[in-house]
C-alpha cells in the first residue's frame, strides 16, 4: 500500500520482534525513600508507620513512612499512658515507662487507606510491647492503599500510532510488554553523548537485548484507532483506551472522537466501552480519503476530543478529560451511561482561554489534573506555565497545588529552541519552511499530558504538541496546497520533570537538577531553573526526547517514560521506545524499542510523538484477614496489654454458602493467625471462621462486641450453629486487609440457677407461715466455679429472717456463698425461708434469686445483683452459648385456700361452637394462666384428649391464653347457651375474659373450640331489569329495578341462605357462601311479573371455594318503574351513544335496537 506516492511500512502483529519490544525497571534501592528507622531512650517505645507498596509485610528502602497517624499506648487498665502523631517520615516514639507493658494503636487512617498485611517487618495495628525488650524500638506497622499496590514485574501498555486511516488497519494500535524487558544499563555503560562528553554511547552488540523480548498486541489500528490515555482495572484486567486527535491518524472502529474503547481482560476481545459526549466532530478526511494533509485537524490539536483516562483507586470509577469543554469527566464502570462532568477552573493561567486541560493523575483518592497554560491567545511566551488542581471525588479545587511557568527565562527548552506558545496554521512560525523539500520542523510547544507520584513526589509528563500536528515526512495545511513534495518531518521534543512535596506541604518544581534535598548530575543542562532533574533522556545531540507517557510502578526507583530513539547508539534513529530514569540519580537504567522505522517514510510517526500513554498492568491487591486469639483474665472483652495470647489454637475457613473448608492455620506464639491470597481468601466472599484445640480446653468465649472496646481491640467471637466458637464474616473489595476477627477466652464455666418451692410445702402458704425455697445451682462448664454467690430479692409480702436462715446475710438483699468449689458438671443447692406477712391479704407472693458474683466469666449469663435488668428469667438448664440469664429464677406461691381452673380444647369439626357428639380433643395446646395484667402465673400443655387444669390456685382473678396450631381458627365464643359445651375464647384476642376463682372452688368450664377455616365462593353478575315487551331480554332502554328482593336457596334443603336487594343499578350477589348448590329465587315486586328466571327460580347454580359463580339476570314485567316522560321503545338514531353502566362501557353506532350487554363489579353487598 502507499499514501500519497510515499512507500509504506507497518506494524504487523505478525512481524512482532521487527516493530514493537519492551523495557525493564531496576529495583534499585533509595534510603532516603524508606521509613524512618527510630531509636529509643529510656522509658520509651518507638517505630515507623510505612506504606507497604509490595504487601510483604516488610518496610522496603523504596518504601516511605506515613505521617498524620495516631498512635496510642494504653496500659493494663484501659487507661491512655501517652499518644503521639506519626511524623513527615512516619516515625513515632511514646514515653510510656520503664519495662511498662503497653497495647498500642494505631488509628486515623483515611479512606484510601488499608492495614498492610502482617509480616515478619510489620505489625497489626492493635500490638502489645514492653518496653525494654529487643523489639520495643522497632514497632513497625505497614498501611496500604490498594490502588498503589503492584506485583514485581507487571507489564506496560502504551498506545501507537500510524499514519492513515483506521479502517481495515491491522498494525498494532497498543503494546504490552514486562517490565523486566529490554537493556538493563551495566556498570560501566555510558549513554552520554560523544558529542557531549566523549563518552563512547553503547556499543552496537547491545541492540538485540534493546528488543527483546517480544510484546503483546492486544488490539490494532481498525479496533481503537489513535489513542493516548490508557487505564487498567485491576479486578478484571480490562484495559480502556481513549481516542486521541493526532493529524494524520483516523479515530478507531467508531470514527468518534469521544469513544472510549475497552480489551477484555479474560477474553481480550475489544469493543467499545462508552462514547463520551461532546468531544467535537471528526475533523479528520473520511476513510477514502488522502490522509496526507488532514488540513481541517492541526488547529484543534489538544482541544478536541479526549485527554488522559485514568482510574480511582477503588477500581470503580474511570476519569478523562474532555479538551473541547474542558472538564473532567467521571464514568462509573458499571454504569458507564451515566456520566458527570466538572467544569475544570481555569483561573490560573494569565488568559483563561489559554487554559488546556489534559493530564491525569490519581493518589491516595485525590485526581490530579494537569493544566496547560499555552499562550495561544496574546503568542506571548511569559502567558506559558503548567498548573496541577486536585479533584476530591465531588469538587475540582480551583487553587492549584502546583505552578510553574515554562517561558524561556524560567524553564529554557534543553532542545533546539526555546518553548513557544501554543499556535495554529495561520500564525505558525516563521521557522517552518513551507518551500518544496524536507522540512524538520523543531517547534516545541509544552503540553502537560501525564501524572504520576513516586511516594508523595509528583512526576509530570511533557509532551511536545508539534509531534502530534506534523507527521512524519507528511503534507502541511495549507487548503489550497496539493504539492507532495512539500514535505514536514515533525519532532517532539518532550520532557519528563519532577515536583516535589506533598499534599500536606504542596510541591515545588524541580529547580537547576535539584528536587526536594536530591542534586543529580543534570546541574547545568537546560532545564527549570538552568538545570535538568532526569537528565539522560536524550539521544546524541537531541535533548529531552520523551513524548509526555510516564508510569512509575509504587516502590520501584525508576521512572518509565515514552521516547522516540530509546537506543543510545549512533546511527539507530526514527524509532520509538522506552526509557527508565533513577528516581534518586535521574540516569538512565533501561532502555527497550518497540518500533524500528527504518528511514522516514513508514506509516509510524518515528519522532513525531509515534508513541502515546505509558501505564503499568498492576494485579488487584491481595487480601488478608485474621488476627489474634487470647486470655480474656478480666472477661471484660478487650485486649488488655498484659493478658496473655493463646497459641496453637486451630482456626479454620469455611465458605459460607457452600460450607467447604477454605483453608486451616494456627495461632502462633503471639497469639495471631492470618488467612490470605495463598489460602484461597477473596475479596468480597462470605466466610466462616471456626476455632477449635486442646488449647481452648476449659475456655469459653468472653464478652462479644464490649461496649468498653472497639472494634481494632475487642472480642468478635460468638456461638455458631454447630455450638463452636467462630464468626460469620464477609471480605471487603481487594486490599481490604481486616486484622479485626479477635477472639478473647475466659476460663468460665455455664452456671445455671434454678429456684422452686420446697417440696414439703404442700397447697398455699397461711398469713404468717412460713414457705421454705430450694435454690439449686448447676456449674454445666468444663471448669470449676469458685465465690459463687447467690442474692435473694424478697418482695413485698415476704419476711427474711436471718434467725432461720443463718447461712444467709441480712440486710435488703440477703446473699450466701456457695461452700467451696463447684466442680465442672456439679450441682449443690441451698434453702432459704421467707414467711408470709401476717397482714397479706393478696393470693400469690413471688420469689426471686439469682447468681450475684463469682470468680469467673458465665458464657450466658451476667452476674450481678440488680433484680431488673435481666430481659429473661428463666432457669433454662442446659442451654449454653445464649445470653439467657439462666441465673436467674422465680417460684409462686399461693396464699389462702386454693383453687382449680380448666376443662377442654376440641376440633370444631361443624365450626359452630358448640362440642358435638364425635368431635375429638386437641393435645399439645399451651394454656398459660395469667393475672389480668397478663403476668403469667403457670403454663401447661392439653393432653392427648385435649384436657388441661391449673390446680393450687390463690383465689383472685385469672385469665386464660391459648396457642392454637397455624392455620386454626377459633370458634364463636359463647354459642349455644350451655356454658359447660360452648367455645369460651375470644376469636380476637386468643384469650378468655377475666374469672373470680372463690377459696376451694374448682371451675372446669374453660373452653375452646378450633377448627380448619373452609374456603368460601360467592355469586354475582346478575341484574334486574323492567323487561318492557315481555321476552325475557334486556334490550336497550329497559331499565334497571333497584330494591328488588333475592332470596339464595339451599338446593339439597330448601332452606333460605341469604336474601339481599338489588342495587340503584339493579345488580345484585351473594359472597361468603360455603361450597354447594344453590338456586336463585326473586320475589316479584308490587305489580310486576317474574318472567325470567322461567318458573321464578333459577337453575341450580354450584359454588367451589375461592370461585366466583355467574347470577342470572331478573326480567320482571309490568309497570313498576316510576313515571320519567321516556318511552323505552324509541328507537335512537345516533351518530354515537356512550353508555357508561357501572364500570362497563358500550359503545353504540348507528341506528340499531340491540340487547344492551353490562359487565358489573363483585356484589356490593356480603352476607355472613
Amino acid at each position: 500500500m502507499t499514501t500519497s506516492g510515499q512507500p509504506v511500512t507497518r506494524i504487523s502483529i505478525a512481524l512482532v520482534a521487527a516493530f514493537c519490544l519492551a523495557t525493564a525497571a531496576l529495583l534499585l534501592p533509595t534510603p532516603a525513600a524508606q521509613a524512618a528507622d527510630v531509636g529509643c531512650g529510656a522509658a520509651e517505645i518507638a517505630g515507623a508507620v510505612f506504606r507497604d507498596y509490595n504487601a510483604d509485610g516488610v518496610a522496603g528502602a523504596t518504601e516511605p513512612g506515613q505521617p498524620g497517624l495516631t498512635v496510642t499506648a494504653f496500659d493494663t487498665a484501659g487507661a491512655v499512658v501517652s499518644a503521639t502523631v506519626t511524623d513527615a517520615v512516619g516515625a513515632w516514639s511514646l514515653t510510656v515507662g520503664d519495662g511498662a507493658t503497653v497495647r498500642v494503636e494505631v488509628t486515623g487512617l483515611p479512606n484510601h487507606l488499608q492495614p498492610g498485611p502482617g509480616g515478619p517487618g510489620s505489625l497489626t495495628t492493635v500490638f502489645t510491647t514492653i518496653q525494654g525488650s529487643v523489639a520495643s524500638c522497632n514497632l513497625d506497622v505497614g498501611v496500604a492503599n490498594p490502588g498503589e499496590y503492584c506485583q514485581a514485574n507487571p507489564d506496560l501498555v502504551s498506545s501507537c500510532f500510524i499514519e492513515g486511516p483506521s479502517t481495515g488497519i491491522t498494525d498494532a494500535a497498543l503494546v504490552r510488554f514486562a517490565n523486566t524487558s529490554g537493556y538493563a544499563y551495566q556498570p560501566g555503560d555510558s549513554p552520554l553523548d560523544p558529542a557531549f562528553s566523549g563518552g563512547p554511547g553503547l556499543p552496537p552488540a547491545t541492540e538485540p537485548a534493546h528488543d527483546s523480548p517480544a510484546p503483546a498486541y492486544p488490539a490494532t489500528i481498525a479496533e481503537v484507532g489513535s489513542t493516548f490515555g490508557v487505564a487498567h482495572e485491576r479486578a478484571t484486567g480490562d484495559v480502556f483506551v481513549a481516542s486521541f486527535l493526532k493529524r494524520h491518524a483516523g479515530f478507531g472502529s467508531t470514527d468518534s472522537p469521544g469513544t472510549i474503547y475497552r480489551i477484555d481482560g479474560a477474553s481480550g476481545v475489544v469493543s467499545p466501552f462508552v462514547e463520551v459526549p461532546g468531544t467535537g466532530a471528526n475533523p479528520h478526511p473520511n476513510a477514502t480519503t488522502n490522509f496526507f494533509f488532514d488540513n481541517n485537524s492541526f488547529d484543534l490539536i489538544g482541544g478536541l476530543g479526549l485527554g488522559d483516562l485514568d482510574i480511582s483507586d477503588d477500581d470503580q470509577t474511570l476519569y478523562t478529560v474532555n479538551l473541547l469543554t474542558k472538564s473532567l469527566v467521571a464514568i462509573p464502570i458499571d454504569t458507564p451511561l451515566v456520566q458527570t462532568s466538572y467544569a475544570i477552573p481555569t483561573g490560573a493561567c494569565a488568559v483563561a482561554a489559554d487554559a488546556r486541560p489534559f493530564g491525569l493523575g490519581v493518589h491516595d483518592g485525590i485526581v490530579y489534573i494537569g493544566v496547560t497554560c499555552s499562550g495561544e491567545t496574546n503568542q506571548l511566551q511569559s502567558d506559558m506555565s503548567i498548573h496541577v488542581l486536585t479533584f476530591d471525588g465531588a469538587t475540582i479545587n480551583p487553587v492549584p497545588v502546583l505552578n510553574a511557568p515554562i517561558d524561556p527565562a524560567a524553564y529554557p527548552h534543553p532542545g533546539f529552541t526555546a518553548w513557544n506558545p501554543w499556535f495554529g496554521w495561520a500564525n505558525k512560525p516563521a521557522s517552518i519552511d513551507p518551500d518544496p523539500g524536507i522540512d524538520t520542523t523543531v517547534v516545541p510547544q509544552a503540553w502537560l499530558t501525564d501524572l504520576d507520584f513516586d511516594g508523595d513526589d509528583m512526576i509530570l509528563g511533557i509532551r511536545d504538541r508539534t509531534g502530534d500536528q506534523f507527521g512524519s515526512e507528511l503534507g502541511g495545511v495549507d487548503p489550497t496546497e496539493t504539492n507532495t513534495t512539500d514535505i514536514y518531518r515533525g519532532q517532539g521534543f518532550g520532557d519528563i520533570l519532577r515536583a516535589c512535596g506533598s499534599p500536606a506541604a504542596g510541591w515545588t518544581l524541580e529547580a537547576a537538577a535539584t528536587c526536594g534535598a536530591v542534586t543529580t548530575s543534570g546541574a547545568g543542562n537546560s532545564g527549570p531553573g538552568g538545570g535538568e532533574y532526569y537528565f539522560e533522556d536524550h539521544y546524541l545531540d537531541a535533548e529531552d526526547i520523551a513524548a509526555g507517557g510516564i508510569a512509575q510502578i509504587p516502590g520501584q526507583t525508576s521512572v518509565a517514560t515514552v521516547v522516540w530513539d530509546p537506543i543510545f547508539i549512533p546511527g539507530f534513529y526514527n524509532d520509538g521506545g522506552f526509557i527508565w530514569l533513577d528516581n534518586a540519580t535521574g540516569a538512565r537504567t533501561q532502555a527497550y524499542r518497540v518500533f524500528d522505522t527504518d528511514g522516514d517514510s513508514s506509516p509510524t510517526f518515528a519522532k513525531s510523538n509515534g508513541l502515546g500513554d505509558l501505564h503499568a498492568v498492576c494485579d488487584a491487591a491481595p487480601i488478608e484477614i485474621g488476627n489474634y486469639v487470647w486470655l480474656d483474665s478480666d472477661a471484660d472483652g478487650v485486649q488488655d496489654p498484659d493478658e496473655p495470647p493463646i497459641e496453637s489454637v486451630t482456626v479454620e475457613l469455611f465458605d459460607s454458602v457452600s460450607g467447604a473448608l477454605v483453608a486451616t492455620t494456627a495461632t502462633d506464639a503471639a497469639g495471631h493467625y492470618y488467612f490470605g491470597e495463598a489460602d484461597g481468601v477473596l475479596p468480597e466472599t462470605g466466610y466462616e471462621l471456626r476455632l477449635s484445640g486442646a488449647a481452648l480446653a476449659g475456655l469459653g468465649l468472653t464478652v462479644q462486641d464490649s461496649p468498653s472496646g472497639s472494634d481494632i481491640n475487642d472480642s468478635d467471637g460468638g456461638t455458631l450453629a454447630g455450638g463452636s466458637p467462630g464468626l460469620v464474616i464477609t471480605t471487603g473489595p481487594s486490599g481490604a486487609n481486616d486484622h479485626s476477627f479477635d477472639f478473647g477466652f475466659v476460663a468460665t464455666y455455664d452456671l445455671a440457677l434454678r429456684l422452686t418451692v420446697d417440696p414439703s410445702h404442700v397447697g398455699p402458704a397461711a398469713p404468717g407461715s412460713d414457705v421454705p425455697f430450694v435454690i439449686e445451682v448447676f456449674n454445666q462448664g468444663g471448669a470449676i466455679a469458685s465465690s459463687v454467690e447467690i442474692s435473694n430479692y424478697v418482695q413485698p409480702g415476704f419476711t427474711f429472717d436471718p434467725a432461720k436462715n443463718p447461712a444467709w446475710t441480712s440486710g435488703a438483699i440477703p446473699t450466701t456463698t456457695l461452700p467451696g468449689a463447684l466442680a465442672a458438671s456439679a450441682s449443690t443447692s441451698v434453702s432459704i425461708i421467707l414467711t408470709v406477712d401476717p397482714g397479706f391479704g393478696g393470693s400469690v407472693l413471688t420469689n426471686h434469686a439469682e447468681i450475684s458474683s463469682d470468680d469467673g466469666a458465665d458464657i450466658d449469663s451476667i452476674p450481678d445483683a440488680i433484680q431488673g435488668n435481666d430481659p429473661v428469667i428463666d432457669d433454662e438448664i442446659n442451654d449454653p452459648g445464649v445470653l439467657d440469664e439462666d441465673d436467674h429464677d422465680i417460684a409462686s406461691v399461693s396464699v389462702g385456700a386454693v383453687a382449680s381452673i380448666g376443662d377442654r380444647v376440641w376440633f370444631d369439626t361443624n365450626q359452630d361452637g358448640i362440642q358435638d357428639a364425635g368431635e375429638t380433643g386437641v393435645a399439645g395446646v399451651t394454656v398459660v394462666l395469667s393475672l389480668p395484667d397478663l403476668t403469667p402465673v403457670a403454663s401447661t400443655s392439653t393432653d392427648t384428649n385435649g384436657n388441661y387444669v391449673f390446680e393450687n390456685l390463690a383465689p383472685g382473678d385469672y385469665k386464660l391464653s391459648f396457642t392454637i396450631p397455624p392455620g386454626y381458627t377459633i370458634s364463636p365464643i359463647n354459642a349455644g347457651g350451655d356454658d359447660l359445651a360452648d367455645s369460651d375464647v375470644d376469636p380476637a384476642t386468643g384469650m378468655t375474659a377475666v374469672t373470680t376463682l372463690d377459696p376451694s372452688e374448682i371451675d372446669i368450664s374453660w373452653d375452646l373450640g378450633m377448627y380448619l377455616p373452609t374456603p368460601t365462593g360467592s355469586i354475582s353478575g346478575g341484574i334486574a331489569f323492567n323487561d318492557t315487551d315481555g321476552d325475557g331480554t334486556q334490550d336497550l332502554g329497559e331499565q334497571p329495578v333497584p330494591g328488588v328482593t333475592v332470596n339464595l336457596i339451599d338446593a339439597g334443603t330448601g332452606d333460605v341462605v341469604a336474601t339481599t336487594t338489588t342495587a340503584a343499578d339493579g345488580s345484585y350477589g351473594f359472597g361468603n357462601l360455603a361450597p354447594g348448590t344453590y338456586v336463585i329465587v326473586p320475589v316479584a315486586p308490587a305489580g310486576g311479573t317474574i318472567i325470567s328466571p322461567a318458573g321464578g327460580q333459577s337453575a341450580p347454580i354450584t359454588v367451589q371455594p375461592g370461585v366466583g359463580s355467574a347470577g342470572v339476570d331478573i326480567a320482571i314485567a309490568g309497570d313498576i318503574l316510576p313515571a320519567t316522560g321516556f318511552n323505552s321503545d324509541v328507537i335512537f338514531n345516533l351518530a354515537m351513544v356512550l353508555l357508561i353502566i357501572g364500570s362497563a362501557m358500550v359503545i353504540v353506532t348507528g341506528r340499531t335496537r340491540s340487547r344492551l350487554r353490562v359487565a358489573h363489579s363483585a356484589p356490593q353487598n356480603s352476607l355472613a
